[in-house]
């Protein structure tokens, strides 16, 4: 809610997606907030010695925030922590690093998506629980929901010119032609693994294994513009030293 005459919002239900450090003592946070989409607010101060703020503006947790300013920056006025979600720890960690530069690249700024909002508040919940493949399944649907949101909403059981998707066949997707069924022994994903997701079924690991590599794919040729997310790279880094 606003106060009259300040361009002030009070207790504002945000995530911080990344901060970065602003002269001597302060913050740009980079925000992903419920009823104004995603904004950078400055945090004055918050980088000296004894800054309440300093414990309160953390990564992948629920906050209220509240703020001033008509500029394109923001001031932060006061945040506050709101319980609910464990820290992330582990391979959780670096689902939600790969899921807050997805969101940095492809959210538009002052844009409301409460929807979304509500989505990546659960997903994050998800990620806390690190149960097994969930994690996984979780992402995938997540991304789905960006490709809907912002105008690419692929049937999932049908190729881009109306035909079933058949659970033997194979099958690519491409910007000129979207989703199209390939011939006989032509590498790409599984009939059978599109018609369980989109069925939301759970999905073996072999499929979300390939899930990943297709929805990877449809993100680099379409929110993405061919620019790979630097989490992606860390990520196969990662497996590499390993």
């Amino acid at each position: 809610m606003a106060a009259k005459g300040a361009n002030r919002i009070n207790q504002q239900p945000a995530f911080i997606l990344h901060q970065y450090p602003y002269r001597e003592t302060s913050r740009l946070l980079d925000v992903f907030s419920r009823d104004h989409g995603r904004l950078v607010i400055m945090a004055r101060g918050v980088q000296r010695p004894g800054s309440q703020l300093r414990s309160v503006l953390l990564g992948y947790q629920p906050l209220l925030l509240d703020w001033f300013g008509s500029g394109e920056v923001k001031t932060l006025h006061a945040a506050s922590w709101q319980p609910g979600i464990p820290q992330l720890t582990g391979t959780s960690l670096l689902c939600g690093m790969y899921l807050n530069e997805l969101l940095q690249r492809i959210l538009p700024r002052d844009t409301p998506a409460a929807e979304l909002f509500a989505d990546y508040y659960e997903l994050l919940r998800t990620l806390a629980r690190a149960e097994a493949s969930l994690p996984e399944q979780a992402l995938r649907c997540f991304e789905r929901t960006l490709l809907q949101r912002y105008g690419y909403a692929l049937a999932w059981d049908c190729t881009a010119d109306g035909k079933p998707v058949l659970a033997g066949g194979t099958y690519t997707f491409t910007a000129e032609s979207g989703l199209q069924l390939l011939e006989a022994g032509q590498a790409g994903i599984a009939g059978q693994t599109l018609l369980d997701f989109a069925a939301d079924k759970s999905l073996l690991p072999a499929q979300l294994a390939e899930l990943k590599q297709f929805m990877r794919t449809i993100l680099n040729l379409t929110l993405l513009d061919g620019r790979p997310l630097q989490t992606r790279l860390l990520l196969r880094e990662l497996a590499r030293m390993a």
